[in-house]
């Protein structure tokens, strides 16, 4: 693969300016408290407002200081402080919103459709097929990263961002395009929809050690439910068709959200799985 992919120079270069700034970490500082700071800054929001899902602010810090003692060059502190800020603000307006319109909480996700099975064992390609059905609903990148779009943003502005932030990774590793395909347009597992949680295997997925920051699926699911309900309401309602193989390790927690949910596992040999598993998760990290 190396002799067939070409890294941007941008990305050597901003990773070698680091020590020049006296560490990766000088140059882009990651504080939890800095964080929340700026994303209120940011919205004109002051308080996030319960969203049922716990204690955020407490796992957002052993979250923040786990990622900021990890190593991580220049590169990888810039998307993930990224990440971390547009899921603050996704917290901050999607609180604003239900305060604003106490029916958003009122949305029913009915009988939901959850793929989930083996990593690499073609739940994707399940998913896209299955989502082709107009009577079904899935996830679109652009509706779950922004629920409740930022004050004065248009469509456009929306999906911009969400292209950018989709399609970066591929610009920055571009041997993920061979793994697994992002677009903005392009319907997405729950393990996104729920990183600003900062409760669910998204963040697992990108470090290896998380110290004492551990993932918490009740508080993960309660956020999962929130975004879908944002999205939903106002509109015609169609069953949500959802997916991500992390759900085969809390079946328990996920059918205790939605009861009512129709499960659909993929399957496949363990011995083609686990190397592929290992080395997407190694390529992501």
């Amino acid at each position: 693969m190396a002799d067939r992919v070409t890294r941007p120079d941008w990305v050597r270069r901003l990773n070698a300016m680091g020590p020049a700034a006296g560490g990766a970490e000088r140059m882009v500082p990651l504080v939890a408290g800095h964080l929340v700071d700026h994303a209120r800054a940011s919205t004109g929001i002051a308080d996030t407002a319960d969203l049922g899902d716990g204690d955020w602010e407490g796992r957002l810090r052993l979250l923040v200081d786990a990622v900021d003692g990890s190593g991580q060059h220049v590169v990888g502190r810039m998307l993930t402080r990224e990440e971390l800020l547009r899921g603050l603000r996704t917290r901050f307006l999607l609180g604003d919103a239900r305060r604003r319109d106490p029916s958003i909480a009122e949305e029913v996700i009915e009988a939901p459709i959850v793929v989930t099975g083996p990593a690499r064992s073609g739940t994707t390609i399940l998913f896209e097929l299955l989502g082709l059905d107009p009577g079904l609903r899935t996830p679109i990148a652009t509706d779950v990263l922004h629920p409740v779009p930022p004050p004065g943003a248009s469509a456009a502005d929306v999906t911009a961002m969400t292209e950018s932030e989709q399609e970066l990774w591929i610009d920055v590793q571009p041997e993920f395009a061979a793994v697994h395909e992002l677009r903005a347009d392009l319907p997405v597992e729950c393990i996104t929809i729920c990183s600003p949680s900062f409760a669910g295997n998204h963040w697992p997925m990108l470090l290896a050690d998380l110290g004492a920051w551990t993932p918490d699926p009740v508080a993960d699911l309660a956020w999962h439910r929130a975004v879908l309900q944002a999205v939903q309401h106002g509109e015609p309602r169609r069953r949500w068709l959802l997916k991500t193989p992390g759900y085969l390790m809390m079946l328990d927690e996920l059918l205790a959200a939605y009861p009512d949910a129709c499960i659909v596992q993929t399957h496949r040999d363990p011995a083609k799985t686990m190397p592929s598993t290992a080395s997407a998760v190694a390529m992501i990290q």
